[in-house]
């Protein structure tokens, strides 16, 4: 199973619903409707993948939990300098204050 697929089994219809009231602007078929806390574990797992990688690279995702990932993982990065220019390679497609 892929990361989108995990995310959409996942999805919390009404949670989704609230959250694009907090993110004004984004497109709503962009949004999943996956708590921040699942997403951590997720991110936490899919680090230990092989797919993690090339997951950064993979600029730019479509969903905003995808995006949300991206950043959890880029959090986790203990290299001062890999994690700083994984920061500036993501923030062009940084496109709401949540992410």
């Amino acid at each position: 199973m892929n990361l989108t697929e995990r995310l959409f089994e996942m999805r919390d219809e009404s949670y989704r619903e609230f959250h694009l009231r907090l993110i004004p602007g984004i497109e709503p078929d962009r949004v999943i409707g996956v708590r921040t806390p699942q997403l951590r574990k997720i991110a936490a797992e899919f680090i230990q993948t092989e797919n993690a990688d090339e997951f950064l690279q993979s600029l730019p995702h479509f969903y905003y939990e995808e995006n949300n990932i991206h950043g959890i993982i880029i959090s986790k990065i203990k290299d001062f300098e890999k994690c700083l220019a994984e920061v500036n390679r993501f923030l062009p497609f940084m496109d709401n204050w949540a992410t």
